[in-house]
């Protein structure tokens, strides 16, 4: 049965039909898994594809596989894991279970291998109906050419041991552990499957996260700024601005509605200064009660819309904000990504629709569209959102317009439409709005979701079934920065051109290092834009052009950027600026860029994939 996969060996073994097998993920992880020669053994050999986390609840999720003790060929079954980079990338963990083992009172029965890594520890257990057979835990303190020894196991306790060859020439010593596992509360729990997607899919925005936070401390700690132009945090331009102050002033003065519990509908004032908000920016009439619901940002409503609605896919832009996806995979969903069409549109919808038109009615969940595009900065214009209406409306699909740059526009672009001022777009259509980045409260984590009032409905049960709750204080601090914004005020204008002042400081940056302003794609909107990778920079092995550049910059200079693969994990080309420094910073950020060598024609040092690879082994066990 060379290179059969597990899924046919399985169903062999259990002499049932691929239709038997209806979970995604088991389907998914099942087809990527590859099983070596079976001979007395039965090795089974897991590829790299997945996260030790993934593979734990893949397996465990699988109840339909027969046990492999109950194969008589075999003796006993050994499970490799061979990870993934990011931590991982050639560790190996080895349990041994056989299925004579006296003590185990149902060793004929289902066998189930969990892998489990909590911090720093990791976890591994053969279990059969919920009694365990074998289990180990591994803390760090396991020094280098340390091997695992797993003794017998009773009903569920466990001795660990530790058997060291750091000694040359003295022989393999036993060190007992099991006084510390006892101690310690780490136990197994079933965790999610769809934890596992959702961690899986976050993969690449997590070490963009955790690179940042490890590298801004080893800054802090010599005394140098550690400059960050590829992380939304703080948008510093905000800080005099009186619609932001008035927020900070509401803060002070509501502060006593911290005594009561809020309401999961959101305020009614604030709801109606939404309400006016949207008819004097895009003459959209809402209906307060029906059509508007206040939530805790744009993240928590793609939470409540990818956990409220059925269908197994999300359609997604080829470039699309990490959130989105991660949410909806962690949700169940499955993301189809749609390239741009041949006029620059943000999405082809010819192909979407041969997409759809293969599939079951209702396997959409909703549609996700993002403009100003973050990270492109392109714009949907009115004609593209008038025929993504009309395709949502043909298929009965949801859109899901995010607009978190809503005001944000550069010299030259074409006006902001939000899709609610299509006709016709109240029939299948949702805009989310917050003030994180046009009002520069990204902390107050108040966010709003207008439109189509049995999709609003739906969000507003779904909030209130699971007790979703924005504090009346951040409610009121919103309200007050909408009630300012609408009456108007030329302070804004100094804010528009505090950004167009950064925006050419760190295009005039790039060309100084020798990058071609073909290779520069200055946002039409918004506060993000892109820039194209030094073509000379080329992957390593399973590192991408674009990660190792992104290390090199920030180990070397103390400036953060980050990438397109958070975007599209299949997009290696591009950097993604994020305008949010003074022009002071912005020439302190070229001036170091400079300094360590980076310019267009460059090419990386040597090793530099080996530096990255001890980096993310060292790090990325820990969360950001």
């Amino acid at each position: 049965m060379s290179s059969a996969s597990v899924l046919e060996y399985f169903l062999s073994l259990k002499r049932c039909e691929l239709s038997e097998v209806n979970n995604d993920l088991d389907r998914r992880f099942l087809s990527q898994v590859q099983i070596s020669e079976f001979k007395k053994d039965g090795v089974i050999v897991i590829d790299d594809v997945f996260s030790p986390l993934e593979i734990y609840n893949a397996v465990l999720a699988f109840r339909s596989i027969e046990s492999l003790m109950k194969n008589e060929t075999m003796s006993h079954a050994d499970i490799n894991l061979e990870a993934p980079g990011g931590g991982w990338k050639g560790q190996k963990e080895s349990i041994t279970s056989h299925p004579g083992h006296n003590e185990s009172p149902t060793a004929r029965q289902a066998l189930i291998f969990r892998y489990e890594k909590i911090g720093s520890y990791e976890r591994s257990e053969i279990s059969s109906s919920g009694n365990s057979i074998a289990s180990v835990t591994t803390s760090p303190q396991r020094e280098p050419g340390d091997q695992l020894v797993l003794s017998n196991t009773h009903n569920g306790r466990e001795e660990v041991g530790l058997k060291s060859y750091s000694n040359a020439g003295k022989g393999p010593q036993i060190i007992s552990q099991r006084a510390q596992t006892e101690a310690s509360p780490l136990r197994i729990f079933p965790v999610s499957d769809m934890l596992a997607r959702g961690e899986k899919e976050s993969i690449i925005e997590k070490t963009h996260l955790i690179s940042a936070r490890v590298f801004r401390q080893e800054a802090s700690k010599k005394g140098i700024n550690f400059l960050d132009m590829g992380t939304d945090y703080h948008y510093p331009f905000y800080d005099a601005y009186p619609l932001t102050q008035a927020a900070l002033l509401a803060l002070k003065k509501n502060n006593i509605t911290v005594l009561h519990y809020p309401s999961s509908f959101g305020l009614q004032s604030l709801r109606q200064a939404f309400q006016v908000f949207m008819y004097s920016r895009f003459s959209v009439t809402l209906d307060c009660m029906d059509e508007i619901m206040i939530n805790t940002g744009a993240s928590q409503a793609f939470d409540a819309l990818s956990r409220a609605f059925k269908g197994r896919y999300v359609i997604l832009p080829q470039l699309a904000l990490p959130t989105v996806g991660v949410i909806a995979c962690g949700n169940g969903a499955e993301l189809l990504r749609i390239e741009p069409d041949t006029n620059g549109g943000i999405m082809d919808l010819s192909v979407a629709q041969k997409m759809v038109d293969e599939m079951l009615p209702g396997g959409i969940r909703f549609l996700y569209l993002n403009s100003p595009v973050n990270p492109t900065g392109s714009i949907a214009t009115r004609d593209q959102l008038c025929r993504l209406v009309d395709f949502a409306k043909k298929n009965n699909i949801i859109v899901v317009h995010d607009m978190d740059s809503w005001y944000t526009q550069h010299q030259g672009s074409n006006r902001l439409y939000n899709i609610l001022e299509i006709p016709g777009a109240m029939d299948c259509c949702v805009t989310v709005l917050s003030i994180s980045k046009e009002f520069g409260l990204p902390g107050l984590r108040v966010g709003f979701i207008a439109g189509n009032s049995r999709v609003i409905n739906t969000v507003r049960a779904h909030n209130s079934t699971f007790a979703v709750m924005i504090p009346e204080v951040c409610q009121l601090a919103a309200q007050a920065a909408l009630e300012n914004f609408c009456k108007g005020g030329k302070e804004r204008n100094e804010i528009d051109n505090h950004i167009a002042q950064v925006l050419q400081a760190t295009i005039k940056g790039w060309t100084s290092l020798g990058w071609p302003e073909s290779k520069i794609y200055p946002p039409s909107a918004g506060f993000k834009y892109l820039v194209s990778v030094p073509p000379n920079i080329k992957g390593h092995g399973a590192f991408s052009s674009i990660e190792l550049f992104d290390f090199f910059v920030t180990s070397r200079a103390s400036v953060k950027l980050s990438t397109s693969r958070s975007f599209d994990p299949g997009n290696s080309g591009f950097v993604r600026i994020v305008l949010m420094q003074n022009p002071k910073e912005v020439f302190e950020v070229f001036r170091r860029l400079a300094s360590i060598g980076v310019s267009y024609t460059m090419v990386l040092p040597d090793g530099l994939e080996n530096e990255y690879e001890s980096f993310l082994k060292e790090n990325m066990k820990y969360d950001f």
